[in-house]
């Protein structure tokens, strides 16, 4: 066996070693991919239904007013919050789906791309209908304030009007 020869061989055996070495990291990927995709579906499955129910009220808001006036603070409030949260897991996701995008070990696999996009589409209308809800309260609450009678010639009569 010639010197290139011999060379070619150990180059055949590292080359087997480093396949069955690196076998069970790239299983352990795959299997990390199909459970990112798995809870992706189920995320955005559950989001979507939010959505439709988030859509519901919105239509129910538009047609209605809401009953308990005293509340509209606090739920004008706690939809703002939610919908700034929701801004914040779709910014997460975006940051997630660009890594995927960007790491070599996956840049053949498109799925968990295609669950990143599915998952940011319903984040992003989740995130549109609370902002409409947050609006839509708000205009409400904003019909319950009292108007300050008379008309006000400076910021001083205005001020002592409304008792500040």
């Amino acid at each position: 066996m010639s010197t290139a020869e011999f060379r070619k061989l150990r180059a055949l055996g590292r080359q087997i070693d480093q396949e069955i070495r690196g076998a069970p990291r790239n299983l352990e990927l795959f299997d990390d991919i199909e459970n990112s995709v798995s809870a992706m579906e189920v995320q955005a499955s559950r989001f979507q239904g939010m959505f439709l129910q988030a859509e519901s009220f919105i239509d129910q808001l538009q047609k209605e007013s809401l009953m308990d006036a005293l509340s509209l603070d606090a739920v004008a409030a706690m939809f703002e919050k939610t919908r700034d949260t929701v801004a914040d897991f779709y910014a997460l996701n975006a940051t997630q789906r660009q890594s995927v995008v960007d790491d070599e070990r996956i840049s053949g696999d498109k799925c968990i791309v295609d669950c990143y996009d599915v998952l940011l589409t319903t984040l992003a209308s989740l995130h549109n209908s609370l902002n409409s809800i947050a609006f839509l309260v708000g205009e409400q609450l904003a019909e319950t304030d009292k108007v300050a009678p008379g008309e006000f010639t400076s910021a001083d009569a205005l001020f002592t009007a409304m008792g500040i």
